[in-house]
């Protein structure tokens, strides 16, 4: 598991569009703490977003870590849903985006996003 400043470190390479792809794949192995990360570079906690850089692409960025995470361990974003209802709609759209393979635990991700 990363420690907590890599996970602070790889959101803010997510805020800064710096290798993306890497950091979501890194990022995905760490569940829970990485969740806060980046809800927390959602709500701006980790400074601006880069001038160069547009908040949707940042969005779209930050949300793909998400997905990333729901792929391998929803639980991680089920937990979190619960937690910080205000980013219900990231966390949602990553579940329902994360096509996890398990008949079980994509059962329980449809029930528990049909009943949120």
């Amino acid at each position: 598991m990363a420690a907590k400043s890599n996970v602070t470190d790889l959101a803010k390479n997510l805020l800064a569009g710096t290798d993306v792809p890497s950091a979501c794949r890194r990022l995905s192995e760490c569940g829970q703490r990485v969740v806060n990360a980046v809800l927390n570079a959602l709500e701006g906690k980790y400074g601006p977003i880069a001038k160069n850089r547009h908040p949707r692409d940042v969005n779209e960025d930050l949300i793909g870590a998400l997905v990333a995470i729901a792929s391998i361990n929803p639980d991680p974003l089920l937990n979190t849903l619960y937690r910080r209802p205000q980013h219900a709609f990231s966390l949602i759209w990553a579940l329902g985006a994360s096509h996890h393979e398990s008949t079980a635990t994509a059962a329980v991700v449809i029930e528990t996003l049909i009943d949120y």
